[in-house]
Protein backbone atom coordinates (compact mmCIF):
# COMPACT_ATOMS: atom_id res chain seq x y z
CA UNK A 1 0.00 0.00 0.00
CA UNK A 2 1.32 3.44 -0.92
CA UNK A 3 1.31 6.20 1.66
CA UNK A 4 0.40 9.75 0.73
CA UNK A 5 3.09 12.37 0.57
CA UNK A 6 3.01 15.23 3.05
CA UNK A 7 3.58 17.78 0.23
CA UNK A 8 2.49 18.16 -3.37
CA UNK A 9 3.75 20.15 -6.35
CA UNK A 10 2.95 23.82 -5.80
CA UNK A 11 2.84 23.63 -1.98
CA UNK A 12 4.62 26.38 -0.09
CA UNK A 13 7.11 25.04 2.49
CA UNK A 14 9.81 26.28 4.88
CA UNK A 15 12.87 24.66 6.42
CA UNK A 16 12.59 23.35 9.99
CA UNK A 17 16.31 23.55 10.71
CA UNK A 18 19.18 25.63 9.35
CA UNK A 19 21.04 24.08 6.42
CA UNK A 20 24.10 25.14 4.42
CA UNK A 21 23.24 28.60 3.02
CA UNK A 22 19.58 28.23 4.07
CA UNK A 23 18.59 29.68 7.44
CA UNK A 24 15.81 28.24 9.58
CA UNK A 25 12.42 29.16 8.12
CA UNK A 26 13.61 29.65 4.52
CA UNK A 27 10.53 29.56 2.28
CA UNK A 28 10.13 27.90 -1.08
CA UNK A 29 7.78 26.08 -3.42
CA UNK A 30 7.66 22.36 -4.14
CA UNK A 31 8.60 22.03 -7.82
CA UNK A 32 8.89 18.26 -8.07
CA UNK A 33 7.78 15.39 -5.83
CA UNK A 34 9.31 11.90 -6.01
CA UNK A 35 7.38 9.19 -4.16
CA UNK A 36 10.40 6.96 -3.63
CA UNK A 37 12.28 8.31 -0.65
CA UNK A 38 9.93 11.24 0.12
CA UNK A 39 12.20 13.61 -1.80
CA UNK A 40 11.22 16.99 -3.16
CA UNK A 41 12.71 19.47 -5.56
CA UNK A 42 12.25 22.84 -3.88
CA UNK A 43 12.76 26.29 -5.39
CA UNK A 44 13.59 28.51 -2.44
CA UNK A 45 12.64 32.18 -2.64
CA UNK A 46 16.22 33.22 -1.81
CA UNK A 47 17.92 31.09 -4.50
CA UNK A 48 17.74 30.52 -8.24
CA UNK A 49 18.56 26.80 -8.06
CA UNK A 50 16.45 23.71 -7.41
CA UNK A 51 17.40 21.90 -4.19
CA UNK A 52 16.58 18.27 -3.45
CA UNK A 53 15.18 18.02 0.08
CA UNK A 54 13.87 15.17 2.23
CA UNK A 55 10.45 15.80 3.77
CA UNK A 56 11.93 15.68 7.31
CA UNK A 57 13.61 19.05 6.66
CA UNK A 58 10.40 20.79 5.56
CA UNK A 59 7.06 21.91 6.95
CA UNK A 60 4.05 23.60 5.42
CA UNK A 61 4.31 27.37 5.03
CA UNK A 62 0.60 27.91 4.42
CA UNK A 63 -2.04 27.33 1.81
CA UNK A 64 -0.62 29.52 -0.97
CA UNK A 65 0.05 27.35 -4.00
CA UNK A 66 1.77 27.98 -7.31
CA UNK A 67 1.28 26.06 -10.54
CA UNK A 68 4.82 24.87 -11.21
CA UNK A 69 6.77 21.68 -11.67
CA UNK A 70 5.74 18.11 -12.12
CA UNK A 71 5.38 14.94 -10.13
CA UNK A 72 7.48 11.84 -10.76
CA UNK A 73 5.77 8.57 -9.85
Amino acid sequence: MKTSQPFHVGDRVRTVQPLVSLPLGSRGTIYRAVRAGNLYGVLFDSEAILRVMHHDYLESAGHQQRTVGKRDD
